[in-house]
């Protein structure tokens, strides 16, 4: 699914991957049909312009930054949008992102989705971590949006952010949900990369930074 906009609410969802942007989504593209970041070209243009001075590279308009919408948008009109995103806590996070993508390519798994959960943790921490704070923040690590939904409560936080919306809780629905098996277990060198890697993350967002 896609990040979204929505000029006579005056909303924007800046879509994480694997923090429940699916349903969040369909729930309010289902209440009130929005425009997708792909269908914004300066949207576009402000992710790709971005993509050239940022190592955590966005590959899809679909998870295009809090920084490129306003780019895109302009500031007067993103300032006047309630503006927001979803965090997860990193370690499960990752655990999600292994078994969505094992699911998603046909067997046999190209690498590294063909080894161990620890092996693709170290892989995507060197090669495509894509950070919370990398989608929702500044170069100074500034929060651009003005709202932060957390996936472990995220069905009382979008109750509270449509009511505030359209004076009524739409109700959340349940899409792409991969498994997450906590048994997964990260090894002391996966450890060590994953507190570099989402240190800004552990800290912004409040999330412990040893595995559960």
């Amino acid at each position: 699914m896609t990040g979204i906009y929505n000029k006579e609410y005056k909303f924007l969802f800046v879509h994480v991957p694997k923090c429940g942007g699916s349903s969040v989504y369909k729930a309010l593209h289902g209440k009130a049909p929005s425009t997708s970041f792909a269908l914004i070209p300066a949207i576009q243009s402000a992710m790709q312009r971005e993509n050239q001075r940022n190592s955590d590279k966005v590959n899809s308009i679909n998870h295009a930054r809090a920084i490129d919408a306003r780019s895109g948008l302009g500031e007067t009109e993103f300032a006047r949008l309630l503006s927001f995103g979803v965090v997860r806590d990193p370690w499960d996070r990752m655990r999600s992102r292994y078994h969505y993508s094992r699911k998603a390519f046909k067997r046999p798994h190209p690498a590294p989705l063909d080894g161990p959960f620890s092996d693709f943790a170290i892989w995507a921490c060197l090669n495509h971590p894509a950070t919370l704070y990398g989608r929702l923040t500044d170069h100074y690590h500034k929060l651009v949006v003005s709202r932060v939904l957390r996936f472990e409560t995220l069905a009382e936080d979008f109750a509270r952010l449509t009511t505030d919306l359209f004076g009524e809780a739409v109700e959340l629905p349940l899409e792409n949900v991969s498994e997450n098996r906590n048994q997964d277990s990260y090894s002391d060198a996966a450890i060590d990369l994953m507190r570099k890697t989402f240190a800004v993350d552990f800290r912004l967002f409040g999330y412990p930074d040893s595995p559960g």
